[in-house]
This record gives C-alpha cells, sequence and structure tokens, in this order.
C-alpha cells in the first residue's frame, strides 16, 4: 500500500503542475480512493492467474486432455484390433511365425509414433487404417522428394570432382561421373560427359550406351540441341569402328540440326569430324574444306579448344601432301593453343604429330623424343587410342634404326590396344608395319599374309592412303621372288591412288621402287628417270636421308645431271 501511495502522491503532483491548478481536498481524497481499490483488484486478478497457471487447467485445457485421452483410447483400440487381424492371417496356409508377427506389431506401433509426431493423429482415428496410409504415403513422398534433392546435390559434387580429377586421372575422374549418374541418371548432361571419357580410354559400347541416354532423354524432352550432341557422338563412334558411311550420315544429321538452331560450336564439332571422314578416304580437298569451316566457326566463337584441333588437323592434311613446313606451324600453332590451355591430351597429340614431321626429315632423335613425350602424357591420361599411335610411330623409328625386335614389340603393344578399341584404321597400319618386319627379315609369305590383312581392312574402309601403301608394300613382295611384271602392275597402282591423293611421300616411293625394278630389267635410262622423280619429291618435302639415297643411286648408276 506505501508503494500505492507514493505512486498517487507521484501523479497528483505532476497532474497539478500540469494543469497549474489544485483540485479541492475531497476530489484528491476520491481520486485516491479509486487508485487503491483499482489496485488491489489488479492484484487480485493477477494472482488468481497465477494460481490457475500453475495448479489448474481451464475449460480449454480439460477439453484437451480428454480429447487426447480419447484418441489414445483409439489408438490402443486400433492396435488391438490390427494386432487381431495380424493373428489371423497366415502364408501359404500356414499361421504367420510369431517373430515375424512380433516384428510387424513392432512396426505398427512406430507407425503410430511417426503419424503423432508428424501432427497427423486425426489419420489413426480412422479404424480401417486407410486414413493412416495415406498419410504414411505423404510423409513417404515428401521423403522421396528430400532425398531426389539430396541426390541431385550429391551429384552436382561428383561431377566437379570428377572435373578436378580430370586434370590428372582419367578413371578416376571417369568413376566419379559414373557415381553422378547413378545419383542422378536424369541429368543428360552428366551421361553426355560420362560417355566422353569411356570413348577416350576407348570403352566404345560403354561410351555408345551412354550417349544413347542422352539421345534419348533428348528425344523424350524435344530438346533438338541434346539430339544433336547425341547424335554427333555416336558418329564419332562409328568412324572409330571403321564405319565411314554411317559415321558420315550421323555427323551431316546432328550438322542439320545445329544449322536450324544456330548452334555454331556444333556445326563446328561436326564440320571437323567431317573432315576426318574425308582425310580417312583420302579426299585431301574435301578435308581441308570441311577444317577451314569449323576453324571460322572456332574462330568467330573464339573457341580455342576447337582452334587447336583444326590446326592440327590441317597440319596432317599438310603433312601428307609433303608439305613439311606449312605442317609444322601449324602442329605448333596446335600446341601453343594446348599448352596455353593446359590440355595435356592436345599437347600428347601435337608432340605426336610434330614426331612425324621430324621422322621424315631424318631426325630419328627428336622424332623419337616427341613421341615419348606424348606416350607419357597418354599413359598418365590412359588415353588408349593415343597410346597406340605413338606406340606404332616409335617401331617405325626403330624399324629405321634397324632395331626389328624393338620394332616389332612395338608394333605389337599398338595392334593389342587398336584391337580391343576396334580401331580398324590402326589396325590396319599396325599390320602392314609387321609386314615390313617379316620382309626385312625375309619370310615373304608371312609378310604377303600381313599385308593383304592390313589391305583387306583399308579397302572395307575405303583409306586410300593405306590401300596406296599396300598395293607398294605387295610390289616389294612381288619384286623379290622375282615376278617384276606383278610388281610394276602393283606400284603403278599405288602410284595412281598417291597422285590422286597429292601425296608425294607416297609418290616419291613409287618412282623410287619402279627405278629399282627397272634397274633389274637393265633398262638404267628410265630407272634414272624415275629415281629422278623420286629424288624430286623428297627434295620438295625437305626428306634428307631419302634424298640423299636417292643420289646415291643415281651417282652409282651414272644418271645424267647428278
Amino acid at each position: 500500500m506505501e508503494y500505492l501511495q507514493g505512486l498517487f502522491d507521484w501523479l497528483w503532483t505532476f497532474i497539478a503542475w500540469l494543469f497549474v491548478w489544485q483540485p479541492g481536498a475531497w476530489i484528491k481524497n476520491a481520486v485516491q480512493l479509486f487508485v487503491a481499490v483499482g489496485g488491489a483488484v489488479a492484484i487480485l486478478y493477477k494472482t488468481v492467474q497465477w494460481l490457475r497457471g500453475e495448479r489448474a487447467a481451464t475449460r480449454k485445457d480439460i477439453r484437451s486432455l480428454k480429447d487426447e485421452a480419447a484418441t489414445k483410447g483409439d489408438i490402443e483400440n486400433l492396435k488391438g484390433e490390427l494386432r487381431a487381424e495380424l493373428r489371423l492371417r497366415d502364408v501359404a496356409g500356414l499361421p504367420i511365425a510369431s517373430d515375424l508377427s512380433a516384428g510387424l506389431e513392432k512396426d505398427l506401433d512406430k507407425a503410430v509414433e511417426t503419424l503423432l509426431a508428424a501432427g497427423r493423429a486425426d489419420a489413426l482415428k480412422d479404424k480401417t487404417g486407410e486414413a493412416a496410409e495415406a498419410a504414411l504415403d505423404e510423409l513417404i513422398a515428401q521423403r522421396q522428394a528430400a532425398r531426389e534433392r539430396v541426390s541431385r546435390d550429391e551429384a552436382d559434387l561428383y561431377r566437379q570432382k570428377g572435373a578436378l580429377a580430370f586434370l590428372h586421372d582419367t578413371d578416376k575422374a571417369m568413376r566419379a561421373y559414373a557415381k553422378a549418374t547413378e545419383l542422378n541418371p536424369d541429368h543428360p548432361e552428366g551421361w553426355n560427359r560420362l560417355g566422353q571419357l569411356q570413348l577416350r580410354i576407348g570403352e566404345l559400347n560403354a561410351a555408345t550406351s551412354s550417349f544413347e541416354r542422352v539421345l534419348a532423354f533428348g528425344n523424350r524432352i524435344e530438346d533438338r540441341s541434346l539430339i544433336a550432341v547425341a547424335t554427333g557422338n555416336l558418329g564419332i563412334i562409328y568412324r572409330r569402328r571403321g564405319d565411314l558411311d554411317q559415321a558420315e550420315a550421323t555427323h551431316r544429321k546432328s550438322l542439320t540440326i545445329g544449322e536450324a538452331l544456330g548452334c555454331k560450336e556444333g556445326m563446328a564439332a561436326d564440320y571437323g569430324n567431317l573432315g576426318l571422314i574425308y582425310r580417312t578416304r583420302g579426299d585431301l580437298d574435301q578435308a581441308e574444306a570441311m577444317h577451314r569451316k569449323s576453324l571460322v566457326l572456332n574462330e568467330a566463337l573464339d573457341r580455342k579448344e576447337g582452334m587447336a584441333a583444326d590446326y592440327g588437323n590441317l597440319g596432317l592434311i599438310y603433312l601428307t601432301r609433303g608439305d613439311l613446313d606449312q605442317a609444322e606451324v601449324m602442329h605448333r600453332k596446335s600446341l601453343a593453343i594446348e599448352e596455353a590451355l593446359g590440355r595435356n591430351e592436345g599437347m600428347a597429340t601435337q608432340y605426336g604429330n610434330l614426331g612425324l614431321i621430324y621422322r621424315t626429315r631424318g631426325d630419328l632423335d627428336q622424332a623419337e623424343a616427341m613421341h615419348r613425350k606424348s606416350l607419357t602424357i597418354g599413359e598418365a591420361l590412359g588415353c588408349k587410342e593415343g597410346m597406340a599411335n605413338q606406340y606404332g610411330n616409335l617401331g617405325l623409328i626403330y624399324q629405321m634404326r634397324g632395331d626389328l625386335d624393338q620394332a616389332e614389340a612395338m608394333y605389337r603393344k599398338s595392334l593389342a590396344i587398336e584391337e580391343a578399341l576396334g580401331q580398324k584404321e590402326g589396325m590396319a597400319s599396325d599390320l602392314g608395319n609387321l609386314g615390313n618386319i617379316y620382309e626385312t627379315r625375309g619370310d615373304l609369305d608371312q609378310a604377303e599374309a600381313m599385308f593383304r590383312k592390313s589391305l583387306a581392312l583399308d579397302e572395307e574402309l575405303g583409306r586410300k592412303e593405306g590401300v596406296a601403301t599396300t598395293y607398294g608394300n605387295l610390289g616389294n613382295i612381288y619384286e623379290k621372288r622375282g615376278d617384276l611384271d606383278q610388281a610394276e602392275a602393283m606400284h603403278r597402282k599405288s602410284l595412281v591412288l598417291n597422285e590422286v591423293l597429292g601425296r608425294k611421300e607416297g609418290m616419291a616411293i613409287n618412282y623410287g621402287n619402279l627405278g629399282l625394278l627397272y634397274e633389274q630389267k637393265g633398262d638404267l635410262t628410265q630407272a634414272c628417270a624415275h629415281w629422278g622423280k623420286a629424288r624430286d619429291f623428297f627434295a620438295q618435302m625437305g626428306a634428307i636421308p631419302m634424298i640423299e639415297l636417292l643420289e646415291s643411286w643415281l651417282r652409282k648408276a651414272n644418271c645424267p645431271d647428278t
């Protein structure tokens, strides 16, 4: 009360100051009485509230408790009814085993607890259990949606891990992308990247399956860009397997879609792949046209990786034509871009291509260094196609040095990989090289067997360069057997193809071999004429060792103008 009296005195003084007015004593006494009574009532009200909160329940609380008790009663009744139903059930005419019955009752209790925790006690009032099942279906759907979100997030992490692993370990990267597709099978980009990795290590069947998943997904959602990407990648597999007609048809289908969509990146890739097909067939002019179309698009897009590939492919065309200087310019342009990008696979390819140039020029040590640099990278990346190429190239170097055993070992390593990959073009080259080893050793029958196997594959592929080379090799076999007419026929067939290809190295070899035939026939005039042509072609290429060899033949035969 003293507190109330103090409060009243302060309030009364404040009113007098505010209004500059001093009320009479009776007013002051009335107000004081009102404040005292109001304060007492407020204190009484708070006390009752405290007592009700701590020691008693409101009507609402009582109703809630009654409802809860009723619900629990319903739950227990439901449990009892369901347990009774369980005991009546039988499996294959026999009563349920006691351990199964106990397990089902335990799961029933957990279902009740789950629904109560989820605020779905209402579903338990339906004694048929159908409402409870429906409520659990809703919870299952919620959990499934959450799990799918988590799986998608986890798949993203595995793809990110795969990209990092790709920098140093292709197999590890492939495992990461495979896990990503397992976690999120409806992510087409994940399947596409997995397929590209599988293609890289030569798992063509697995790559086909992955690309077909991308294609099916694109068809399902009617996404033409996905269809174009998958179709183009399947075209690469057809080319690797030697089905050039199907490869061309597939790339042209992809190109048509890309043109309709205005997708320049996809168009560039398809032009480049068509260029590879034309080069395999020996149509170098058309191949160059395709690669230059690709290069124009990639330059417009400032797509460095594509530009590097185009420069490299143009370099191979120049190399085939015998223009070694221009070939080297292209390969070094490509290498500079690959090094700037830090792209090891591309660097390996260009090291190998530069090795071919050094070998043609006769610098075998530098050639070997380039091929071994390429092989080291290929082995680290698990790039089997690249490894096979470099084993074959190293075999040529060993053969030129006269180390036939080591050359054969390299060719057989290459052949084993090419056969595992189903790479018919590579197989044809390796078989031809092995034929040369047998020929050098004097085993002409085995050499011919190798050459004819090689010829069959190249004819199947329509690979003119390979066919021309094998005709020349068979000509050498006929020559050594003394069948000079058949030998000349083979060399001339080879020459016709090399002239069509504009392949200077091939023409030079043909003229050189024809000169040897004329020498055996005693026609030195024709021998000198053919050796002179061979020397001139090698001179245009800058193939110094072959120039020196031809000049020695010309001098020995006392050919004019030597």
